[in-house]
Protein backbone atom coordinates (compact mmCIF):
# COMPACT_ATOMS: atom_id res chain seq x y z
CA UNK A 1 0.00 0.00 0.00
CA UNK A 2 1.12 3.46 -1.12
CA UNK A 3 1.01 6.91 1.04
CA UNK A 4 -1.23 9.41 -0.38
CA UNK A 5 1.06 12.01 -1.14
CA UNK A 6 3.32 9.50 -3.61
CA UNK A 7 2.93 9.68 -6.77
CA UNK A 8 3.47 6.85 -9.09
CA UNK A 9 4.15 7.27 -12.68
CA UNK A 10 4.81 4.42 -15.18
CA UNK A 11 8.22 4.30 -16.82
CA UNK A 12 8.03 5.00 -20.73
CA UNK A 13 9.79 3.34 -23.30
CA UNK A 14 10.86 0.54 -21.63
CA UNK A 15 11.97 -1.91 -24.34
CA UNK A 16 13.04 -5.33 -23.41
CA UNK A 17 15.35 -6.88 -26.12
CA UNK A 18 15.83 -11.03 -26.13
CA UNK A 19 19.02 -11.96 -28.00
CA UNK A 20 19.67 -15.43 -28.88
CA UNK A 21 23.31 -16.29 -27.26
CA UNK A 22 26.48 -16.40 -29.62
CA UNK A 23 26.73 -20.31 -29.92
CA UNK A 24 30.35 -19.58 -29.32
CA UNK A 25 30.19 -18.25 -26.05
CA UNK A 26 27.42 -21.05 -25.02
CA UNK A 27 29.58 -23.85 -26.44
CA UNK A 28 33.02 -21.77 -24.37
CA UNK A 29 30.38 -21.99 -20.75
CA UNK A 30 29.49 -25.68 -21.48
CA UNK A 31 32.70 -26.23 -22.04
CA UNK A 32 33.73 -24.66 -18.53
CA UNK A 33 30.99 -26.15 -16.69
CA UNK A 34 31.96 -29.49 -17.65
CA UNK A 35 35.93 -28.88 -16.68
CA UNK A 36 34.75 -27.54 -13.33
CA UNK A 37 32.27 -30.68 -12.42
CA UNK A 38 34.99 -33.00 -13.22
CA UNK A 39 37.23 -31.49 -11.63
CA UNK A 40 35.50 -31.01 -8.43
CA UNK A 41 34.43 -34.85 -8.67
CA UNK A 42 38.29 -35.56 -9.36
CA UNK A 43 38.96 -33.77 -6.10
CA UNK A 44 36.35 -34.99 -3.76
CA UNK A 45 37.83 -38.76 -5.25
CA UNK A 46 40.91 -38.06 -4.43
CA UNK A 47 40.97 -35.86 -1.38
CA UNK A 48 39.95 -38.51 1.28
CA UNK A 49 42.85 -40.80 -0.32
CA UNK A 50 45.43 -38.04 -0.12
CA UNK A 51 44.25 -36.80 3.50
CA UNK A 52 44.90 -40.80 4.84
CA UNK A 53 48.28 -41.78 3.34
CA UNK A 54 49.67 -37.78 4.53
CA UNK A 55 47.81 -38.58 8.25
CA UNK A 56 49.16 -41.54 7.77
CA UNK A 57 52.81 -40.50 7.24
CA UNK A 58 52.76 -38.11 9.71
CA UNK A 59 51.23 -39.93 12.70
CA UNK A 60 53.80 -43.10 11.78
CA UNK A 61 56.69 -40.67 11.77
CA UNK A 62 55.53 -39.71 15.32
CA UNK A 63 54.98 -42.40 16.80
CA UNK A 64 58.06 -43.83 15.35
CA UNK A 65 60.16 -41.40 16.60
CA UNK A 66 59.13 -40.95 20.18
CA UNK A 67 58.72 -45.33 20.70
CA UNK A 68 62.32 -45.75 21.40
CA UNK A 69 62.46 -42.55 23.98
CA UNK A 70 59.49 -44.65 25.38
CA UNK A 71 60.87 -47.96 25.26
CA UNK A 72 64.11 -46.42 26.90
CA UNK A 73 61.83 -44.56 29.70
CA UNK A 74 59.73 -47.79 30.62
CA UNK A 75 63.50 -49.74 31.03
CA UNK A 76 62.15 -52.08 28.27
CA UNK A 77 64.53 -53.51 25.58
CA UNK A 78 63.94 -51.96 21.86
CA UNK A 79 63.03 -55.06 20.29
CA UNK A 80 60.27 -54.97 16.90
CA UNK A 81 57.93 -56.42 19.05
CA UNK A 82 57.88 -53.68 21.35
CA UNK A 83 58.10 -51.13 19.52
CA UNK A 84 55.24 -52.67 17.28
CA UNK A 85 53.26 -53.05 20.23
CA UNK A 86 54.46 -49.30 21.72
CA UNK A 87 53.99 -47.68 18.03
CA UNK A 88 50.06 -49.40 17.90
CA UNK A 89 49.79 -47.55 21.50
CA UNK A 90 51.00 -44.63 20.50
CA UNK A 91 48.85 -44.28 17.62
CA UNK A 92 45.63 -44.91 19.82
CA UNK A 93 46.69 -42.31 22.09
CA UNK A 94 47.24 -39.69 19.62
CA UNK A 95 43.98 -40.17 18.24
CA UNK A 96 41.93 -40.03 21.37
CA UNK A 97 43.58 -36.93 21.83
CA UNK A 98 43.14 -35.07 18.76
CA UNK A 99 38.87 -36.01 19.31
CA UNK A 100 39.10 -34.97 22.74
CA UNK A 101 40.90 -31.47 22.17
CA UNK A 102 38.42 -29.97 19.60
CA UNK A 103 35.89 -31.25 22.06
CA UNK A 104 37.61 -29.65 24.87
CA UNK A 105 38.32 -26.68 23.29
CA UNK A 106 34.72 -26.68 22.14
CA UNK A 107 33.68 -26.42 25.81
CA UNK A 108 36.17 -23.87 26.93
CA UNK A 109 34.66 -21.73 24.18
CA UNK A 110 31.77 -20.82 26.53
CA UNK A 111 34.25 -18.70 28.40
CA UNK A 112 35.14 -16.37 25.37
CA UNK A 113 33.46 -13.14 25.92
CA UNK A 114 32.18 -11.92 22.19
CA UNK A 115 31.17 -15.69 20.46
CA UNK A 116 30.80 -15.75 17.10
CA UNK A 117 28.75 -18.93 17.62
CA UNK A 118 26.17 -19.42 20.53
CA UNK A 119 27.80 -21.96 22.71
CA UNK A 120 25.04 -24.25 22.42
CA UNK A 121 25.34 -24.83 18.82
CA UNK A 122 29.66 -24.62 19.45
CA UNK A 123 29.03 -28.06 21.21
CA UNK A 124 26.36 -29.49 19.73
CA UNK A 125 28.99 -29.53 16.66
CA UNK A 126 31.77 -30.57 19.03
CA UNK A 127 30.21 -33.43 20.10
CA UNK A 128 29.16 -34.93 16.93
CA UNK A 129 32.21 -34.65 15.50
CA UNK A 130 33.69 -36.17 18.42
CA UNK A 131 31.29 -38.94 18.32
CA UNK A 132 31.84 -39.27 14.76
CA UNK A 133 35.33 -40.38 15.06
CA UNK A 134 34.72 -42.20 17.65
CA UNK A 135 32.53 -44.54 15.52
CA UNK A 136 34.81 -44.26 12.98
CA UNK A 137 37.36 -45.83 14.63
CA UNK A 138 35.71 -48.03 16.04
CA UNK A 139 34.59 -49.47 12.94
CA UNK A 140 38.29 -48.90 11.71
CA UNK A 141 39.60 -51.04 14.48
CA UNK A 142 36.50 -53.83 14.01
CA UNK A 143 36.65 -53.84 10.29
CA UNK A 144 41.01 -54.46 10.98
CA UNK A 145 40.22 -57.36 13.76
CA UNK A 146 37.89 -59.10 11.87
CA UNK A 147 40.02 -59.27 8.47
CA UNK A 148 42.79 -60.10 10.25
CA UNK A 149 45.08 -56.84 9.69
CA UNK A 150 48.31 -56.09 11.34
CA UNK A 151 48.79 -53.52 14.02
CA UNK A 152 50.99 -52.03 11.84
CA UNK A 153 48.77 -51.77 9.04
CA UNK A 154 46.42 -49.75 11.06
CA UNK A 155 46.64 -45.52 11.45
Amino acid sequence: MQPNNVDVKPAKNLVFSVQAPDPLLTLLGIIIAVVMLGLTIFILIKMPSTIAKTSQKIVQKTANGIAPTLLHVQNKKETKKNKIKLTFELIIMLKIILIILPAFLSFMSQFIEKQTFAFDITMFIGIFLAGFSVTSFLIQYSLANFLNVKKCDIF
